[in-house]
């Protein structure tokens, strides 16, 4: 177990930092370490952070590291209202529950799935009625699947025009003559994108 002693450089030079910052700097610690600052280490309570756990509450970091989601990116998500306000401690410390893991990996995986923040609020907000109809979400699957099927479509187009330059030039021979280069010199001055 890490000493108060140990820590002590981090807690003053926080002072000389902005609170933000002073408050990453303890979230990176090991959370072994924290646990004196939580009043279950050595003699050296400290009010300011809730223990963990608590109600199935938990911190910052620790939802970080359940979701995969970082910090400063669930600190956005709160301010676009894409998570519950989450609880405050008398210390002002944010205190998040099972729903927020619950909506971060809802939000993780609806991004991963190339959805926008604002597509993320559509199907939460359908998610959140589930008495309503579920025609905005098909419609919206719809249409982000159009989208794909359009960008897989101008993919193909340019890996056909790729083929098709890489023809010009079938083996390594001197630059001046190269026929990917002198392709590609003719059609910037010509302003084509066409092969």
């Amino acid at each position: 177990m890490i000493e108060p002693v140990a820590i002590m450089p981090i807690v003053a030079s926080a002072a000389k930092v902005s609170f933000t910052q002073a408050e990453r700097r303890l979230e990176r610690l090991p959370l072994k370490s924290l646990k004196w600052l939580q009043g279950q280490g050595p003699n050296v309570p400290y009010k300011g952070l809730p223990p963990t756990g608590e109600g199935g509450s938990m911190q910052i970091g620790e939802l970080a590291r359940a979701t995969g989601v970082k910090i400063e990116t669930i600190r956005y998500y709160e301010r676009e209202h894409l998570l519950p306000v989450p609880q405050r401690t008398d210390g002002n410390y944010r205190l998040y529950s099972p729903q927020h893991v619950e909506q971060l990996r809802f939000i993780r995986f609806c991004r991963s799935l190339d959805m926008s923040l604002e597509e993320v609020r559509v199907l939460i907000g359908a998610r959140d009625a589930p008495a309503g109809s579920c025609r905005t979400v098909n419609a919206l699957l719809d249409e982000k699947m159009a989208e794909v099927d359009a960008r897989v479509d101008e993919l193909r187009q340019l890996q056909h025009q790729l083929r098709n330059l890489r023809g010009l030039c079938p083996q390594s021979d001197e630059v001046k003559t190269c026929g990917i280069l002198v392709e590609l010199t003719r059609s910037a001055r010509s302003n084509k994108a066409q092969i």
